[in-house]
């Protein structure tokens, strides 16, 4: 485990092995992480939290934000990341490192999360573009599995470049 001050608060990063990677699109890719029993309390989260992923990118080290795909339901961390720029740290994170290697990951964070209400009858509706679509990912894959009497709509933007 090391502690960084990152954002102005104490944060804590883990180890963690790389167990998935997979090209999305051109400019997209997934990143899934072991867990290992040891730290699944730390690693407990909410529909819609991000992990920071400290790495190197050249002589750099970085540390990135990234909103979870994945549901708290999977028990996995599972990452959306988009290629920025061909320079970006992004870039270097998905061409650096491969299945098996480890990274270091801080427990999960962040306040854009919901409360569930599986008793209830109501209707959801999100708005994404982009690589936002992340973290209404998890929340959309916990409602459907934890809320039966639950409607959802999904209105998602992307850009495509025509040459």
């Amino acid at each position: 485990m090391e502690q960084h001050i990152y954002k102005g608060k104490l944060t804590q990063f883990h180890r963690l092995k790389i167990a998935k990677k997979e090209e999305l699109t051109k400019n997209t890719f997934s990143v899934e992480f072991e867990i290992p029993h040891h730290l699944k309390k730390n690693f407990a989260f909410e529909a819609g939290q991000f992990v920071s992923i400290k790495f190197q990118a050249g002589s750099t080290e970085v540390i990135n934000d990234y909103s979870m795909t994945s549901a708290p339901y999977e028990e996995k961390i599972a990452l959306g990341i988009k290629v920025n720029s061909p320079r970006g740290a992004a870039l270097q994170l998905f061409e650096n490192y491969r299945e098996g290697d480890e990274l270091w990951v801080s427990e999960p964070s962040g306040r854009f999360t919901l409360i569930a209400k599986p008793s209830e009858f109501r209707t959801i509706v999100g708005f994404a573009a982009g690589i936002g679509i992340t973290p209404i990912l998890s929340h959309f894959k916990n409602i459907l599995y934890n809320e039966p009497r639950t409607r959802l709509f999904l209105f998602s933007g992307i850009k495509i470049r025509m040459n």
